[in-house]
């Protein structure tokens, strides 16, 4: 083969590699930008599902906290009627408890504020954190209203007494009632403002374990 020949072939062999290289090159460029388009595809996926669970989410609290909300209006409303009732049938001497335990009534009341406001001041009330406290909260809070709610059942039972020894038992109750409930809720309190004054702590677990041990307290009250 002459040298011009062989001069050729090789431009030949080269621009075919040129090519190759290119096409190769063209391929890979392609193949990234194909697994940016996919990855972009699946990022934006990702996060419409996480966005949906998060709404989702949102609005299984909010639903939670709203019916929550309509129970304890309804347990708030049930006490206070039945000590209202009773104040027309018994007799004058058993108002004063009566008006101790609307009063009572309202401090819980109160208190439920009160648990609200520290918490929204630690907590976003979406959080599954917040809805953690709030129940162990509560859950304190209702134990404290039966025992109010149990009084109420002692003042209707006494109507119902003929004896005048079991009428003296189920009045010695009442007074007794009154101190541990009063002994709860400032129990209560007490545990609400160290949580809102602890703020800087993230964990507050300690609080936490005061609200339920408080709320094992109300039950064991109530037994008594």
């Amino acid at each position: 083969m002459t040298t011009k020949g062989k001069n050729t072939n090789n431009q030949l062999i080269q621009s075919s590699k040129s090519r190759m290289t290119l096409a190769t090159s063209s391929i890979v460029a392609f193949g990234g930008v194909g697994s940016l388009i996919i990855f972009g595809y699946t990022l934006i996926g990702t996060l419409a599902v996480l966005l949906g669970a998060s709404i989702s989410l949102g609005s299984l609290i909010k639903h939670r906290i709203e019916s929550s909300a309509k129970l304890i209006n309804k347990n708030e409303r049930s006490v206070r009627q039945k000590l209202q009732s009773l104040k027309f049938k018994l007799d004058d001497k058993y108002r004063g408890y009566i008006e101790d335990s609307l009063d009572w009534e309202r401090k819980i009341k109160k208190k439920r504020e009160l648990l609200k406001s520290t918490l929204d001041s630690v907590f976003s009330p979406t959080e599954m954190t917040y809805r953690r406290y709030e129940t162990a909260g509560e859950k304190a809070l209702i134990g404290i209203e039966d025992n109010i709610f149990k009084i109420t059942e002692i003042l209707e039972s006494i109507q119902y007494l003929e004896s005048d020894e079991n009428i003296k038992i189920y009045e010695e109750k009442i007074p007794q009632k009154l101190n541990q409930i009063k002994e709860l809720s400032d129990a209560y309190e007490k545990v609400i403002v160290s949580f809102e004054q602890d703020k800087v702590d993230a964990d507050h677990e300690d609080v936490f374990l005061q609200l339920e041990d408080l709320a094992n307290r109300t039950e064991k009250y109530l037994n008594l």
